[in-house]
């Protein structure tokens, strides 16, 4: 195998096995960490999927699991599809790009990926991808 890559997934609605079921982005991570590689997920700190909501002071957190670094952002709670989740959207987006620099000195990704089904990270995570590669 080639030099291992540092791999950052931002996937809002997953999480660490003890707050949330089993995800794909889960799946794909446990695979790529067999494979030799460092992967990180970034994920919001609440999530419907969520059958335990972690807490933390701060406006982020960082747990390790099975291999995974995560990386939890501090988010509102929501209840249904609503303004609140809306909102849940927006703060995590804001936050990721806020943490753009520091996740890009701290994590120096190869690959990052947005994989949040509302597209609001993508310009986050574009964000961190370009100040890691210095564009």
């Amino acid at each position: 195998m080639n030099d291992p890559l540092n791999i950052v997934l931002v996937y809002q609605y997953t999480g660490p096995e003890k707050y949330c079921p089993k995800s794909r982005p889960m799946y794909l991570a446990q695979e790529w960490v067999k494979l030799g590689h460092r992967v990180t997920i970034i994920v919001a700190s609440y999530s419907h999927l969520f059958l335990i909501t972690p807490s933390f002071a701060g406006d982020h957190a960082v747990e390790m699991e099975k291999g995974i670094q995560y990386y939890l952002l501090k988010t509102p709670r929501y209840t249904g599809n609503g303004i609140a989740r809306i909102a849940n959207m927006i703060v995590f987006a804001l936050r990721l790009w806020k943490l753009g620099r520091l996740l890009s000195e701290r994590l120096h990704p190869d690959i990052v990926i947005a994989g949040t089904t509302h597209g609001l990270d993508y310009l986050s995570a574009r964000r961190i991808a370009r100040l890691s590669k210095g564009i």
